[in-house]
């Protein structure tokens, strides 16, 4: 046992210390470039660094972190550092691009994009994204018809365990597979989450809170 004792001792140093300073360099889809506490970070969507950081999506105008169990949008340019704190009340700003509010997100607990809207009666996602969450939607949905842009899609009524932007979880959030990839493997963040929240326009941005 004696031996194992010099062993035990050194655990502690091995602990991951948590990054200082975090800057955003550049800007990519599905790719970012960070400083990191002065070392260059390259990641690609679902991708995290020795610091413990993973991008969950990224444009060409900002990218979507998770530092801490937190997750948030940061521009071109943003700096985080040891002195940044998130407001305590569970509030989320998303702020426009091309005329349409992106945020990065979680369906049971796996990362999504979002695009927020306020026109589609519920949480909508196409056939492929829906595999790749694995949600078994023809075994589980229950068939029915969806009316969009291109006309009338077939499609399934789903139940997500959890839809998660920010700090903003919900559980048990009705959601429609449709029969198409038209929607790409993006998220309408449609009314069976928006309605459960509080939504307002703060200047250009889109604030979400916590309905109490």
């Amino acid at each position: 046992m004696k031996r194992w004792l010099p062993a035990l001792l050194l655990l502690p140093s091995l602990a991951m210390a948590a990054p200082q300073e975090i800057t955003v360099l550049a800007l990519f889809r599905d790719r970012a470039v960070l400083s990191v506490d002065g070392q260059r970070r390259i990641l690609s969507r679902g991708e995290t660094s020795p610091e413990g950081i993973q991008l969950l999506s990224a444009d060409s105008n900002a990218a979507t972190l998770l530092i801490d169990g937190k997750a948030r949008r940061y521009p071109l340019g943003a700096q985080i550092g040891a002195q940044y704190t998130p407001p305590t009340e569970s509030t989320v700003q998303i702020w426009p691009q091309s005329g349409l509010y992106r945020t990065g997100g979680f369906i049971n607990g796996q990362a999504v994009d979002f695009i927020v809207d306020t026109g589609a009666s519920s949480v909508t996602l196409g056939a492929a994204e829906a595999r790749r969450l694995g949600i078994d939607y023809r075994l589980r949905g229950e068939p029915h018809t969806v009316l969009t842009a291109g006309g009338p899609v077939n499609a399934w009524l789903v139940k997500l365990d959890t839809v998660r932007v920010g700090e903003l979880q919900l559980r048990n959030v009705e959601a429609s597979v449709l029969d198409n990839d038209a929607t790409g493997n993006q998220v309408l963040l449609g009314m069976t989450y928006l309605g459960r929240i509080e939504i307002q326009r703060e200047g250009a941005a889109l604030v979400l809170r916590q309905k109490y």
